[in-house]
């Protein structure tokens, strides 16, 4: 059995398999981008102050590889101690963990889950213990 097709039904069928090829790639394309966001990662500060204490809180977040969840997350913190008006040296801390970006949930999550990072895509800003802080990198 024979099948005989002339040049315009094969340049037809050519044009709608490389269509077909293009929106495939451009569908992959679109779910990776999607997958891992590109504006998370920076430096995001955080400060507050009452009558006892004042706090600057520093995270940075970067990616641990292009095209996957994970990330490293630095945060910083300088605790200043008020008593009766007058500040006592500061005190500084650091922490250092790694964490998997859930997108559905736009949720940094530690790996031991013991820190969570809230990511506002919106507003390009995260929250941390109810501490909310602005991207400035």
């Amino acid at each position: 059995m024979t099948i005989k097709i002339n040049k315009t039904t094969m340049s037809l069928l050519v044009a709608v398999l490389l269509a077909v090829i293009s929106a495939g790639f451009l569908w992959l394309h679109k779910q990776e981008a999607e997958k891992t966001p590109a504006f998370l990662p920076g430096v995001y500060t955080s400060a507050a102050q009452n009558e006892f204490c004042r706090i600057d809180d520093t995270l940075v977040i970067r990616r641990t590889r292009m095209g996957e969840d994970s990330y490293n997350v630095r945060r910083a913190t300088c605790f200043v101690r008020i008593r009766d008006g007058k500040k006592a040296p500061p005190e500084y801390q650091e922490q250092h963990w790694e964490a998997q970006y859930q997108m559905a949930k736009y949720r940094l999550v530690s790996n031991n889950e013991a820190d969570t990072v809230l990511y506002y895509p919106e507003k390009n800003r995260i929250s941390k213990a109810g501490f909310y802080y602005e991207k400035i990198e």
